[in-house]
């Protein structure tokens, strides 16, 4: 028997316990009282009857019931005093109880966490296997310090074209790229910046391909930025020679490989090289976004792209607002390049949502107005974030403190609970498209492979939402009630809800038979499946929205 089963008899026992001493407890009041109106009775028979000895008689049964009230007075303390002492002991096992339900909770979370575990490093070891040449890694999230840039620049050969005159004589000239001026320019605009304290550029010229690996060792870059030649096959870095300067080609799978070899890859790589683009598709696994020019591009148009592109960046508008900005700035001044800068990005990636440069959120500020309202400085959030160090000027302002303590944390509750409902999600560009395939059977192993990185690189973001909304439970139960409660539950941990469907793909990808996706088993599971995440879909959307309602009355 475990400690808790038998904490849980013992508190039965307990209650039963009490229940019988409550009933002797009445049963002896209702006894003292009984004798108390009977003595009563006898004394006042004993004052109207003129008889000595019948006065004397019921003088003798009044002090009879009298010896009766003192004996269930003495009773009925000394069951009270067992019934206090009942009362502690049961609230002794009650808190014993709890003590040991944490224990064995703390004992499951660590169960599941190894067994979560084993499962990740079991998907990380079949995409390894799968795929030797490069390490697929999420997106990193903005971390609290400076964005690192590595910014190279090579200029090994100069770019020789002919010029026919009048005459019918042909000129060669020959032109070098304006990589350094590029720099210079890239250099002007960060300092101009509103962050520049949170970027670190770190520019290497005349780059080698020693240069690239140094400056991912020393650097640990989250931009690589390469400005010079290029072309359909590759880059051309510099040979490193003072003597015999020439190009050094490095192909794109060779630069991506080298991208993934490192702990910490970088998240974006930007190639300001003419004919770049084609090597997207074999950089992306090891880099998840990727700008790269589809044509040749210009001195002008190049330095102007990385200018605008890099203050946005510095300014912390996201990746994609900042490709934006640049193409914008590119047809403004009239140049015709504007639209060789193409974005490429690895499946779930939104650049839109992509800030490279952390920036703290400024803490909320508030007075006191002459009518007594207040006045909150700054977003709803930013009072939120700093509520640690505004609630005891809050509370002391009285009831409007207080209130706005209340409304505010209502409404960052219900968004904080609705986001990570959004978080559980089963997005069409993530598992479904997939699941769709295998379900049609027009499914290959590369389908498989693609569900099993899925898994790797979503694990921790579901991880987060599902804590998030298990300690939102107790709030949206007393805001919308068990029914809301008892769908939260089936949406998170349900026979088909996202923990068990999770477990579901994980075994459809990674089970030993599934050497032909396209089996009538398989085909089958992934059926089944995929209902069941359409099906969860439409619950958490319903959810959401009912999550949401309370927000919108209070607002």
């Amino acid at each position: 028997m475990s400690r808790i089963d038998a904490l849980n008899r013992e508190m039965a026992r307990l209650k039963d316990a009490e229940a019988t001493l409550g009933e002797d407890i009445a049963r002896t009041e209702q006894a003292g009282a009984k004798a108390r109106a009977e003595a009563d009775k006898k004394r006042e028979s004993a004052m109207k009857t003129r008889s000595l000895s019948s006065r004397k008689s019921y003088l003798r049964s009044a002090e009879a019931e009298e010896k009766k009230v003192v004996a269930a007075g003495k009773k009925l303390a000394g069951l009270r005093k067992r019934s206090a002492q009942n009362a502690a002991a049961l609230t002794a096992k009650a808190r014993s109880l709890r003590s040991a339900e944490q224990l064995e909770q703390k004992a499951q979370d660590r169960a599941d966490h190894r067994r979560r575990q084993v499962e990740r490093s079991h998907a990380k070891d079949i995409a390894r296997l799968s795929r030797p040449t490069f390490k697929l890694v999420m997106v990193r999230e903005p971390q609290p310090e400076k964005l690192r840039v590595l910014y190279l620049t090579a200029n090994p050969e100069a770019i020789e074209e002919e010029f026919r005159n009048p005459d019918g004589s042909v000129v060669k000239e020959s032109a070098w790229l304006r990589t350094e001026a590029e720099v210079r320019s890239v250099k002007q605009a960060l300092r101009a910046s509103r962050y520049r304290e949170l970027v670190d550029f770190d520019h290497r010229s005349a780059a080698t391909y020693e240069d690239l690996v140094d400056g991912i060792n020393d650097l640990r870059p989250h931009i690589v930025h390469f400005s010079g030649h290029g072309g359909s096959k590759g880059l051309l870095f510099d040979n490193g020679s003072v003597d015999a300067p020439e190009g050094h080609a490095l192909s794109f799978s060779i630069l991506a490989e080298t991208l993934a070899a490192t702990d910490e890859p970088p998240t974006l790589l930007v190639l300001n090289a003419c004919d770049t683009l084609e090597g997207s598709d074999a950089i992306l696994p090891a880099v998840p976004v990727i700008i790269a020019m589809s044509d040749s591009i210009s001195d002008t148009a190049a330095a102007l792209f990385a200018t605008r592109f890099y203050a946005a960046v510095a300014a912390a508008q996201s990746v994609g607002s900042s490709l934006r900005q640049a193409t914008a700035a590119m047809r403004a001044a009239l140049l015709e390049d504007a639209d060789l800068p193409q974005i490429s990005v690895r499946d779930g990636i939104d650049v839109g949502q992509l800030v490279l440069v952390k920036v703290a959120s400024a803490k909320a500020d508030f007075e006191e107005q002459p009518n007594g309202a207040i006045r909150i400085s700054g977003p709803v959030t930013d009072l939120v974030g700093g509520l640690s160090e505004l609630i005891t000027t809050l509370i002391e302002l009285g009831p409007e403190g207080e209130e706005a303590i209340a409304k505010y944390s209502r409404r960052r509750q219900s968004r904080s609970a609705a986001h990570s409902l959004d978080g559980l999600s089963f997005a069409p560009h993530g598992f479904l498209e997939y699941l769709e395939r295998i379900a049609a059977g027009e499914a290959t192993l590369e389908d498989l492979h693609g569900i099993r990185i899925q898994l790797d690189s979503t694990e921790g973001s579901v991880e987060f939402h599902l804590d998030q909304l298990s300690a939102y439970r107790e709030k949206l139960r007393e805001a919308r009630g068990m029914v809301a409660a008892e769908k939260l539950d089936t949406i998170m941990y349900d026979r088909f809800g996202k923990d068990r469907l999770r477990r579901m793909l994980s075994e459809l990808a990674q089970s030993e038979d599934n050497t032909d996706p396209r089996s009538d088993a398989t085909v089958a599971r992934a059926k089944v499946i995929l209902a069941a995440v359409k099906q969860l879909n439409i619950q958490i959307a319903e959810l959401h929205d009912m999550i949401l309602e309370p927000t919108r009355q209070a607002d």
